[in-house]
Parts: C-alpha cells; structure tokens; sequence
C-alpha cells in the first residue's frame, strides 16, 4: 500500500520536493528519462550521461524500463536531480 500523500508510479518513482509547497511528489522513472532525452545532443549532459540517457532511452521505449537495475535507476535519479532538482 502506498504511503499517504504519495502514488504508485509504473516504471518506478523517486520523491522530489513540489515547487509550490516543498512537499515531496513522486516522479516516475519514465518521467525522468523524457525529461533527460530532451537534453541529448546538448552541452548540458556529459559524454557519459548522454550515452547512459540514451542507453535507458532504448530500453523505456522498447518498454523494458522495469527491467532497469536499482543502480541504473539511482543513477538516473543522480542525473536527474542534477540538472532537474
């Protein structure tokens, strides 16, 4: 059961703080590769990053993005809240 104040997300969730009350929300996995496919082929992402965003990129729309490792996962996270956060 999901804690209260918080939602399930398919593929994954991480907390992040809402801009408008600092109460965490949750972001899907998914939401989190869209966001960074958007940064690819810009100065923004690493070479490392971008190779890692569009690895996961395949994978989410071949519709495997829960078949990501928790490590990849935390990493996309760490990236995401690097340049989203």
């Amino acid at each position: 059961m999901a804690e209260p104040g918080t939602n399930r997300v398919d593929g994954g969730t991480q907390r992040v703080p809402h801009p408008y009350t600092q109460r965490q929300t949750m972001i899907s996995t998914t939401i989190m590769i869209k966001r960074l496919e958007g940064l690819l082929d810009t100065d923004d992402l690493s070479d490392w990053e971008q190779s890692f965003v569009r690895s996961v990129a395949e994978r989410m729309h071949a519709g495997q993005v829960t078949k990501l490792t928790g490590s990849q996962v935390e990493k996309l996270d760490q990236i995401h809240s690097k340049h989203f956060g």
